[in-house]
Parts: C-alpha cells; structure tokens; sequence
C-alpha cells in the first residue's frame, strides 16, 4: 500500500487494536496539538472522536474533547435538519425508498448521527419511480442540479437550506467502466431489503451481507482513493456482527456477483489501516502495493486537495484499457441517456446542451493534461498505480 507520511501522528492513533490505544497514551501535550492539527485539515474529527470512545479510561485534554463534541453535536445538526426536510418527501412520494450509506450508516450502523459526517443524503428507488420521488423533491424545494452534471446512475437535488445536505437520488448503484455491472446485486438488495426507523421515518435498507458488499463495491468503483471513513464503516459493520458474521456466505456472493476481488482489497485496507481481523485471504504483495495510502485521507476525498485523475481519466488512457472499456466511458461521457436525464428531472437534451456538455469535456480534458504533463509527476505514477489496479480488479 502506498504511504507518504509514515511519521503520521494520527495513524496509529486511529488503529483499533493495542497499538492504536499505546499511541494515543503516549501523547503528551505537543503530541495533542500535533494529533489535532492534523485532524482538523484532513476532516477527521468525527473519526478521532469515535476512536476516543473505544477507550474511556484514556485520559484526554479537555479543550480536545470540547472540541469534538461541539464538531459532532453540529454534523448531527445538520443531519437531522436534512432529514426534516427529506422525510416528507419520501412519505409524498408514495414508493418504496431504500437509505444508502451515510443515511444507512449512521442510524443502524454508528446509532449517532453525529458520528458519521455525510456530504449528502443518499437514496435509491427503482427507476420506474424516479419521477415521482423526483417531484416529490422538487415540492419540498429541493432543486436538481444541471442536466449536464448528471450521471448515469444518480440524480443531485441542492438543498433549499444555507449550507444544507443535497439529496442524491440513485435509480442503480453505479460502476467504473471496468466494474462488473451490480444489477443482480441491486435486485437481491430490493428482495431482502430491511425496514427500520430513522429519526422517525420509515426507510427501507440492504441486509448487512448485501450493504457490506455494496459497500466495497463503492470502494472498489473509486479505485479505492476515498476517505478513510469508507473503510471505517467497514469495520462498525463486522465489529456489530462479531463472530457471528458469516465470512463463507459473504464470499460466495462476492463470487455470485463478480465482487470478489474489489472485496478483498476492501478488507485489506480495513485490516492494514484499522487493525482488525477479517476473513480474507491475503493480497498478493504486488497488488498491495498499488493500493493508495487511504489512511492518510482521514475524512476527506483526496480531489478536495489535489487535482488527482478521475477513474474514467485513468481507464481511458490506461496503456493495457482494452478498447471495448474506452469506448463504453466516451459513450457514457459523450451520449448520457437521454431517458435516464428526463426520469431524473432534468429536462431532455437537445443539441445545445450536447454541445456545451463536450466543450466542458474537452476544456476539463485540456487542463488535466497541462497539469499532469508541466507540474506534477507524482500524479503520473498515481495514475500509472490506479490502472494497474483497474487491470487487475478486472
């Protein structure tokens, strides 16, 4: 796995297991400050803050933990105020709404909300429903976002609140172009779907075998190159499950949906960043290392700091991308559906729109190509890693 800050004072601080808990006693005050700093630029208070709690005999600076309850006590206010608003809406809708991610997470999962920062609300409904929990939506004065910025698989409704959580409204859980398409999954998901109360309403969620795959399915989608909390989720989840969890039935629908290798470098990444056990065979050492230093990110995406290739970028111009993969990324980049555009709400796309998605492609494409080729060569071993990666998660 790629590291560029092994002196990280917040890596082991992190970990789960005895070392984590020998870090965190051996900081002294500079040592706080130093934890601290670093949390705070990389977003990672709400993970610092969970760790904390796993050990309460731990004697901890009182402005640290001031600090983190007034950090966790405004997510969680953020969260409930965008539910306030999204609740209505799906109860207007009329159809059956399923919870992804955070929305899922933080209630089932995390049970605080204030413990699992979201940057948005995710949602899924069937696509034949789109329109309707489109509309329901819009009538709660939530606004959909340009039909230009929309992607194959979900739709981003803004919040009508200063500063509140967007809605992002999925009819299909999403895959990169060298991703094996999860539709049988996404079927399996609505067939054994859960019901359960968050923050009041009613929402439907995946069984934890099916969330805990989704959930590397995401990763995996991202190439990995996520905040750390992704992986941290993973671990609540087997941590709630203990060893009752069923690691043999886990695999084989790995294995039934084509998910098996994206899953087991999910689960090295829990095991490398957070200590934990899983049930998986080990990586090959050539394949850790073109894993990306996650642990690093904290609470942040890495785009938010650094201009860093998106997947698509990578696959299109990997060296070793078959052409069959190029082509279904320009096509998706180049065509986006014009059914999907319209069930989402963002009206049809005519010539005009067409052509000012392509200039915005093309401008996009230029000024990622100046910046990798004149500033930064690093970025072309990241990219360079990221698609060996593709090659071998294919």
């Amino acid at each position: 796995m790629m590291s560029s800050s092994d002196n990280d004072p917040v890596r082991a601080c992190l970990r789960w297991d005895d070392a984590g808990d020998r870090a965190l006693r051996g900081l002294d005050a500079s040592g706080w400050l130093a934890v601290m700093e670093v949390v705070r630029r990389r977003h990672g208070q709400a993970l610092l803050a969970r760790r904390l709690s796993r050990a309460p005999d731990l004697t901890v600076p009182e402005d640290v933990v001031e600090e983190l309850q007034r950090y966790k006590l405004a997510v969680a206010a953020r969260a409930l105020a965008g539910l306030a608003r999204l609740a209505p809406a799906v109860e207007a809708s009329g159809v059956p709404v399923m919870a992804l991610k955070g929305l899922d997470l933080a209630s089932r999962i995390y049970g605080d909300f204030g413990s699992r920062p979201m940057g948005d609300m995710d949602i899924l409904v069937r696509p034949e429903h789109v329109g309707k929990m489109a509309a329901a939506l819009q009538a709660q004065g939530f606004r959909a976002c340009s039909a230009l910025r929309q992607s194959s698989h979900h739709q981003v409704f803004y919040s009508p609140l200063p500063g509140g959580l967007p809605v992002e409204l999925h009819w299909a859980l999403g895959c990169n172009a060298g991703q094996t398409d999860p539709a049988e999954l996404l079927e399996a998901a609505w067939r054994e779907a859960e019901q359960i109360d968050i923050a009041g309403s009613q929402f439907l969620v995946m069984n934890r075998q099916h969330l805990l795959l989704y959930l590397c399915h995401h990763l995996e989608r991202h190439l990995f190159n996520t905040p750390l909390t992704q992986v941290w989720d993973l671990g609540e989840i087997l941590q709630q499950a203990g060893t009752g969890f069923d690691w043999q039935r886990f695999w084989e629908h790995c294995d039934r949906y084509g998910q098996r290798k994206g899953a087991q470098a999910a689960m090295h990444l829990a095991a490398a960043c957070l200590g934990i056990r899983v049930g998986t065979p080990p990586l090959p050492p050539e394949v850790q290392d073109l894993l990306p230093d996650i642990a690093a990110n904290l609470g942040r995406y890495p785009q938010s700091e650094a201009r860093e290739p998106s997947v698509d970028l990578v696959l299109l111009f990997g060296a070793r991308t078959p052409l069959s993969i190029r082509w279904r990324i320009l096509r998706r980049t180049l065509f986006p559906s014009r059914r999907l555009l319209a069930e989402a709400g963002g009206g049809g796309a005519g010539p005009a729109s067409y052509a000012a998605l392509w200039w915005k492609v093309l401008t996009n494409f230029a000024r990622k190509r100046i910046f990798a080729r004149i500033v930064a060569p690093p970025l072309r071993t990241r990219s360079s890693r990221a698609a060996r990666l593709s090659e071998w998660l294919r």
